[in-house]
């Protein structure tokens, strides 16, 4: 059974890990974060604050009680940031997506004003990539 000094010890650098989390999601990703998520990160962040005060400051008799109830804070906010980092990673997915679609779409309009331009010159390429590659199929049966 852990000693309550490594129990301690354990929470404080939870605790520290998943304010610098917190902290980089707040800088980074504050335009892809809900403010309700972000309230209620910064809510179960002051509770998990609040619950290691306690655990440490607590007496012998209360420590494990405690306890409980701090691991039972840190796993609802850890549970949080999964869900957040989660979203915030589908939502970049879906931005990147739609951004390799509009480039798709300008490069295939880029492409339509060539041949445009030059409809002869468009057709004789077209033409000679067919010769091409129809000599190239037919040298290596």
């Amino acid at each position: 059974m852990p000693t309550n000094d490594l129990v301690l010890r354990n929470l404080g650098d939870k605790l520290d890990k998943y304010r610098s989390i917190i902290n980089d999601l707040s800088d980074s990703a504050s335009e892809n974060l809900d403010p309700k998520k972000a309230k209620n990160l910064q809510k179960l962040l002051i509770d998990a604050e609040k619950a290691y005060g306690k655990l440490k400051n607590a007496a012998s008799d209360d420590f494990e009680d405690l306890k409980d109830a701090a691991h039972e804070v840190f796993d609802n906010l850890k549970d949080e940031l999964k869900y957040i980092s989660q979203t915030i990673s589908a939502d970049t997915l879906k931005e990147k997506g739609e951004e390799l679609v509009h480039y798709g779409q300008d490069k295939l309009d880029e492409l339509e004003d060539r041949i445009a331009e030059r409809p002869l010159a468009a057709v004789l390429l077209a033409f000679g990539a067919g010769l091409l590659l129809a000599n190239l199929l037919r040298g290596s049966k």
